[in-house]
This record gives structure tokens, sequence and C-alpha cells, in this order.
């Protein structure tokens, strides 16, 4: 049942990216315009990957599960997720950084854009979990349109697992973004090595949890994901919630 506790999990990833920013805002004392460059890398990324999932990524999942064993089929859709993030996100950075004036920088601004990167993220994914649970407050009627997977991430144990996933995740991409960085700073082509392969590690785990399919069910343990992944991943509620409000 969704209640007003479920806007919790929105508020805290806000909070997360708000809370991390301001943390080193105040230790380290970057230039504000460092955090907005990382905000610019992420959104430059996630337009490319939306462009590659309305094109390429759609196709090439059905191929994959049409003509491949599922295990090798689920091995290759992870590897294609991963290198993809990897590849597109610390790439951006390390372009964005190499052809700029941005190469000065120093070790406490490069941390500076990779929270800005991991920040906007969970900002914008915890305004679109808010937007998702005030829709289905204004309209209780809608719940019952959602697969039982997502009805069960209302429940209060799975409240707190964005926000720690968010947690976690602007981690991650502090450090990736921060080696991307040293990358060009050192002309050193091994540190942006490491943080692709970093975070292909991350997402290139995802099919692992996922189903066995485009058409299969969903098993107990990409339920189990799906809980720490915030129900705003199910792109068709987003859409729906927008075109009511």
């Amino acid at each position: 049942m969704v209640s007003v506790l479920n806007l919790s999990s929105g508020l805290g990833m806000v909070l997360v990216a708000v809370v991390a920013i301001a943390y080193w805002h105040i230790k380290k004392r970057p230039k504000a315009v460092y955090y907005a460059y990382g905000a610019l890398f992420w959104a430059i990324a996630i337009v490319i990957k939306v462009v590659m999932d309305l094109t390429v990524s759609g196709p090439l999942y059905s191929w994959l599960y049409a003509f491949m064993p599922v295990e090798g089929a689920v091995a290759a859709a992870g590897l294609y997720l991963g290198l993809r993030t990897g590849i597109i996100e610390n790439g951006i950075a390390y372009l964005g950084v190499k052809y700029s004036r941005l190469k000065e920088m120093g070790f406490k601004d490069a941390v500076a854009v990779g929270i800005g990167f991991g920040g906007i993220e969970a900002i914008v994914l915890g305004l679109l979990s808010l937007l998702t649970v005030v829709t289905l407050l204004m309209s209780p009627a809608l719940v019952s349109l959602l697969p039982q997977s997502s009805i069960e991430q209302f429940e209060p144990l799975f409240m707190p697992l964005p926000v720690v996933e968010r947690l976690f995740m602007l981690f991650g991409h502090a450090f990736a973004t921060a080696l991307a960085i040293y990358a060009v700073k050192l002309a050193d082509l091994k540190w942006l090595g490491i943080a692709v392969l970093y975070k292909t590690l991350i997402d290139g785990s995802l099919p692992l949890f996922r189903t066995t399919g485009p058409c299969g069910g969903e098993s107990p343990s990409f339920q189990r994901w799906d809980g720490i992944r915030p129900l705003l991943f199910d792109m068709k509620t987003i859409i729906l919630s927008a075109s009511i409000l």
C-alpha cells in the first residue's frame, strides 16, 4: 500500500546529493562551477545512452536472447551494459577535461566534478521517485496497474534501499570521475581504463538479476535487486505519472 512514508525514498536520494555537496564544499572549498561541470557531463552521457536505448539496445537484446543460450545472452548483455556505461560516462569526463581548461584543476576540484556527476543523478532520480509516489497517492487506482514486484517496493523494508544505493553510487561516480580526470592530468590512459573497468563491473552485473529474456518472468533475485533500484526505473510508470500530472 502506498503511503506518505514512501516519499522518504525520494527525499532521501535528494538529501544524499545535497549533503555530499555541502560536506565537500565546506571541507575543501572548490569552486561551485566544478559541481556544475559534473552535472553537465552526466546529462551528456544520459542523452547518449537514451539515444542508444531507443535505437540499438532493444534490437541487440532481442537478438541476443533469440540466438544465444540464456547464459551467453546474459553475459553478452552484461558486457554491453557495462562497457556502454564505463566508456560513455568516463569518456565524456575524460574528453571534457582534456579539451578544456579543466585539465588545470586539482584533486579537490576533480572530486567536486565527480560529486556533481553523481549528485545530479541522485537528485533527478529522487525527484522522479517523488513524482511517482505523489501520482499514486493522488490516484490510488493506478497501483493495481503495476506489476507485483513494483508494488512490493512500497513496503517499509524497501524504503531506505534506494537511499543507500544512491549513497554508494555517488561515491562510485566520484571515484571513477576522479580517475578519468587524472588520466588527463597524468597523461596516462591506465587510470581511464581502471575507471571504465570499475563501472563496467557495476553495470555489467545487472543482467544477472534481470529476467531470463525479454518475454521471461521475473526471478526472485531480480525482484530483490529491483527493490534496490527505486520504482522510478519503471519507465512506463514515469511516463504515466507525467501524463497525469
